[in-house]
């Protein structure tokens, strides 16, 4: 009888290439197919203990950002943020302090996630990074919808 248990690919981040994209240290000879999502985890979990009795209670880690596959070799793959946030960036923003446009209307516009705290060029500034070379990785499982994972990632 055959098993139709499905296996999750783990493996880690092997570079950064620019504010979107990154390598992942899996590919076909691993199981990984264009269109495949990953969760980009934090690197160190964080430890959750009783704050009455101090007993380690285990471990979480943190997503950083979900990718999507997009080239696939044998031993790596190419993936790229995909999620978007609509944002108001006009009128009205509350995040902005600025008289005038308190009273445009608001402009919304599409923003994609990316790989860097304050994106502003091609490539990633290592000091910025929101992902660095050797996070791990995982493969998100058919069951797992990827809009209930919540990230840390920002929006371009």
């Amino acid at each position: 009888m055959e098993s139709t248990e499905e296996t999750r690919i783990s493996g880690r981040v092997a570079r950064v290439v620019s504010v979107r994209d990154l390598i992942i240290n899996r590919g076909g000879q691993h199981g990984v197919f264009e269109g495949q999502v990953f969760k980009v985890l934090d690197g160190d979990p964080y430890k959750v203990k009783d704050p009455e009795t101090g007993q380690l209670l285990g471990e979480i880690r943190r997503v950083k950002v979900l990718v999507k596959v997009k080239e696939v070799s044998d031993l790596f793959c190419i993936a790229r943020t995909y999620r978007t946030r609509r944002v108001n960036t006009g009128g009205r923003n509350t995040t902005t302090l600025s008289l005038e446009k308190m009273f445009q209307p608001p402009k919304y516009e599409y923003l994609v996630e990316t790989l860097e705290r304050h994106p502003r060029q091609r490539e990633v500034d290592p000091d910025k990074a929101l992902v660095d070379v050797g996070d791990p990785v995982e493969s998100l499982l058919s069951s797992e919808k990827d809009d209930d994972i919540a990230s840390i990632a920002v929006w371009e």
